[in-house]
């Protein structure tokens, strides 16, 4: 792994997402073929998703999402990645399945339940958010 992804990957185990992202894209935009570039900027992305999902901020997160299918990482050896942005995109194309979320977080299981099949409505939801969130 290159120094400059690696560092990215510290950056974002530290918990310092805005570093991260800065180093991240300056990482890609240097070294656009570089996987491991693409790597430690997507899973950085990803955890800005989740910030801004967790503080609503909707825009913000549809930004990174769209910042994130730019980059064309292959699906083949990063299914993990994939898996949890469609996920995360499922969040911001469903206001209840957002909501439900919130309330499952909230130990408001009833409530996540019945918002959860609002948005089984709405929207697909695949079987792996179902399951990673003990949801019918």
């Amino acid at each position: 792994m290159p120094d400059c992804a690696s560092k990215v990957f510290d950056l974002r185990r530290e918990g310092k997402l805005e570093e991260a992202l800065k180093k991240g894209r300056k990482c890609y935009k240097k070294n656009p073929n570089d996987i491991w570039a693409k790597r430690a900027l997507g899973w950085t992305l990803y955890d800005l998703i989740k910030r801004e999902l967790d503080k609503q901020n909707v825009d913000a997160a549809q930004e990174y999402i769209d910042e994130f299918g730019k980059m064309e990482i292959p699906e083949e050896g990063d299914e993990l990645i994939h898996e949890k942005m469609g996920q995360l995109r499922q969040q911001t194309t469903s206001p209840a399945l957002r909501r439900a979320k919130e309330a499952s977080r909230a130990e408001q299981y009833r409530k996540a339940v019945r918002l959860f099949r609002e948005a089984r409505k709405e929207t697909s939801v695949d079987d792996n958010f179902r399951t990673q969130n003990g949801w019918p």
